[in-house]
């Protein structure tokens, strides 16, 4: 009777049922090694599914916000915006039906944030881009966005972001700020935009400026 413990397949010949066997001794701890790792990811893929179908909330809670902001920084690389709303569209329905609305708002900010946070103008052309990435969604669900207040919200923002007015959405801001208040992480990115809104205020020149006029 064969040992298999100590047998590998011929390089070449996986698919052939009869495939010609032989002894690899040399090799036998490392042969160990990769066999252990193998049921260890094998247990943990078991572990997750597990936790999956048993609680999903918890699942998209834990692992779903970190591929979402992986997911997220990869398309937004490729500039692909139908990458983007199937990221929030799979993100999405690995959430509660409640949660949909935050989930786009989340997603939306962070892209906006990310790609215009150095000026309005850059801020004004990607609120419209915004606007594209709400209809792709809509398209990529097969439904029309959550009628919630923070989604009224969102399409106000967006507008508002547009025009480069940062007190309409310093308004917006203080109106739907029950709404806001669901995730810390939106309000935070919605004052980041205003600021980045907000005119600048020269700074008072320095008596070493003040030094220089009279050099």
């Amino acid at each position: 009777m064969q040992n298999h413990s100590a047998l590998r397949c011929v390089p070449g010949d996986w698919l052939n049922p009869n495939r010609a066997r032989e002894p690899d001794f040399p090799s036998l701890p490392l042969l160990h090694r990769l066999t252990a790792i193998v049921v260890a990811a094998a247990v943990a893929v078991v572990v997750v599914v597990d936790v999956f179908y048993a609680e999903p909330n918890f699942f998209f809670c834990s692992v779903g916000e970190e591929f979402s902001g992986r997911a997220l920084m990869h398309s937004m690389k490729g500039q692909n915006l139908s990458d983007v709303a199937a990221v929030i569209s799979f993100a999405a329905s690995r959430a509660r039906p409640d949660e949909e609305d935050l989930i786009i708002a989340k997603v939306l900010f962070r892209y906006v944030s990310a790609r215009g946070k150095t000026s309005p103008h850059e801020l004004s052309n990607y609120a419209k881009v915004g606007k594209a990435l709400l209809d792709m969604y809509e398209k990529e669900a097969g439904r029309s966005l959550p009628d919630t207040p923070l989604m009224h919200f969102v399409r106000l923002a967006l507008e508002a972001l547009e025009m480069s007015s940062d007190k309409l959405l310093s308004k917006l801001q203080s109106k739907y700020s029950l709404a806001l208040g669901q995730d810390p992480e939106i309000a935070a990115t919605v004052r980041s935009l205003v600021s980045v809104l907000k005119p600048k205020q020269k700074k008072p020149p320095s008596i070493m400026d003040m030094f220089k006029l009279f050099a």
